[in-house]
C-alpha cells in the first residue's frame, strides 16, 4: 500500500518538476552572456500576437565593463532574444532599468517593442525549424492545462490513500505538543 503511495508521490512530483522547467531558460542564457544581468523572459498572448517580454537590470559592455546607454543594452536584449534558440514569438518587449545616460535613477525604465518584420530586418531571419507554422500551431496551452489536471487527479489518489490508512489504524499520526 505505501509502495502505491510512494509511486504516485514520485510521480506527481517529477510531472509538476517538468511542467515548471521554464521555456524562456535559453532566452535568458543568451542574454546574460551578452552581458545583460537580472535577465527575465517570459512569453504572453495579446489578441493574436505572442509578445516575449524581457527585462534586464542592466547590460554591460564586455571587457571595460561599463553600462551601456539605453539604445545599445536595448539593442543587445533584442538580438539576444530573436538569436536564441526559443519558441516562436511575433514581438519582442524589452526593458532595461540601469542604463549610461542614468546609472543611479532605476525608476526610469528604457523600454522598446520590435515586431517581427522589424527584427529581421535589422538581425537577419530567425532559423526556420524554429519559426515553422507546425511548431506555432502546435503552441495550444491544453496539454499543460491536461497535464496539471492529471497530476492533481494523482494528488487526490494520493490523499484518498492516505486517508483511507489512517481511518483503518494502518498509519498513526503522531501529534506532538511543546
Amino acid at each position: 500500500m505505501l509502495a502505491v503511495v510512494r509511486a504516485v508521490f514520485i510521480a506527481v512530483a517529477a510531472v509538476l518538476f517538468v511542467a515548471g522547467c521554464s521555456p524562456t531558460s535559453t532566452v535568458v542564457a543568451r542574454a546574460e552572456q551578452a552581458g545583460c544581468r537580472s535577465v527575465l523572459a517570459e512569453y504572453q498572448r495579446v489578441a493574436t500576437r505572442t509578445v516575449l517580454s524581457m527585462s534586464a537590470r542592466e547590460c554591460r559592455q564586455d571587457g571595460d565593463d561599463a553600462l551601456l546607454p539605453a539604445a545599445e543594452a536595448l539593442d543587445v536584449l533584442q538580438r539576444s532574444a530573436w538569436q536564441a534558440r526559443a519558441a516562436p514569438f511575433d514581438t519582442i518587449y524589452a526593458t532595461v532599468y540601469r542604463v549610461a545616460e542614468a546609472p543611479d535613477d532605476v525608476l526610469r525604465a528604457s523600454a522598446v517593442e520590435t515586431d517581427r518584420a522589424t527584427a529581421t530586418s535589422r538581425w537577419g531571419s530567425r532559423p526556420a525549424d524554429l519559426d515553422s507554422e507546425s511548431r506555432r500551431a502546435g503552441g495550444s496551452e491544453a496539454p499543460w492545462v491536461l497535464l496539471f489536471g492529471a497530476a492533481a487527479a494523482g494528488w487526490l489518489v494520493v490523499m484518498a490513500i492516505v486517508v483511507k490508512a489512517v481511518r483503518a489504524g494502518r498509519v498513526v499520526i503522531v501529534y506532538v505538543m511543546r
